[in-house]
Parts: C-alpha cells; sequence; structure tokens
C-alpha cells in the first residue's frame, strides 16, 4: 500500500502556495489531492471532523474551546453581548458585524485571561 502524507495548513491562505513561493508544497499538491477551501462545521472542531470523518453532531465534539459560563471572561458581559447579539441580528451590513467583533475583542483583551471571541454566538460567550 502506497504511503499517504495528509497537510493540514492553518492560517495558511490558498494564496500562499505558488510554485515561487512554496516549491515543495506546490509540487505535493499537483502529485496529489488538493483542497483549496475547506468550508468550516458548526463549531471549532474541523480537525476532528476531519481525521474521524464524522460531523460534530455525531461526534458531540462541538469545540475545541470548553464551554464554562463560570470560568468565561465573557462571564461578566452579558448587557454588552446581548447589545451586541440585537445589532448583529438586526444590522445586516457585514462591516457593521466585523465592527462589532474588532470591539469585543479589543474589549476582552484587556482582561487578565483573554480569549478571542472567534465567531462564537455573543448568546455562548
Amino acid at each position: 500500500m502506497p504511503s499517504r502524507v495528509f497537510f493540514l495548513m492553518d492560517a495558511f491562505s490558498s494564496d500562499y502556495l505558488s510554485e515561487e513561493n512554496t516549491p515543495f508544497l506546490f509540487d505535493c499538491s499537483k502529485k496529489g489531492e488538493y483542497t483549496k477551501k475547506i468550508e468550516t462545521g458548526f463549531g471549532f472542531c474541523e480537525r476532528a471532523e476531519i481525521f474521524t470523518g464524522i460531523s460534530s453532531f455525531e461526534s458531540n465534539y462541538v469545540s475545541a474551546i470548553g464551554y464554562s459560563p463560570s470560568k468565561s471572561p465573557y462571564r461578566n458581559l452579558s448587557l454588552i453581548l446581548n447589545i451586541f447579539d440585537f445589532f448583529d441580528k438586526y444590522m445586516p451590513a457585514q462591516i457593521f458585524k466585523k465592527i462589532l467583533r474588532r470591539l469585543l475583542a479589543i474589549l476582552v483583551y484587556s482582561f487578565k485571561h483573554p480569549l478571542n471571541p472567534y465567531q462564537i454566538p455573543y448568546g455562548m460567550l
């Protein structure tokens, strides 16, 4: 049976892949299977989905980040999160949504134990 190598590139834009910049990876992409973009599933468990072949709903492994409301750096921000959630739902402009996420990230980075809000729904933070 032939050997197989699997590359999972986190934060590696497909634009970086070129014969000039990344010759080894470029060569590998031409010889094997190459997926330019992976659509992420619900939650933050793409690696578990990729390696097991089952969805997060089947595995019950929804996140690499644990859910603990009592330890969350967002636990004292329920009023702000509710306001952000309201604007996120009723302001369709993507730029506005990005500004909300950036403001929340700036706020939480001032805490002792920051956690990037990623795209976690406000009510789950």
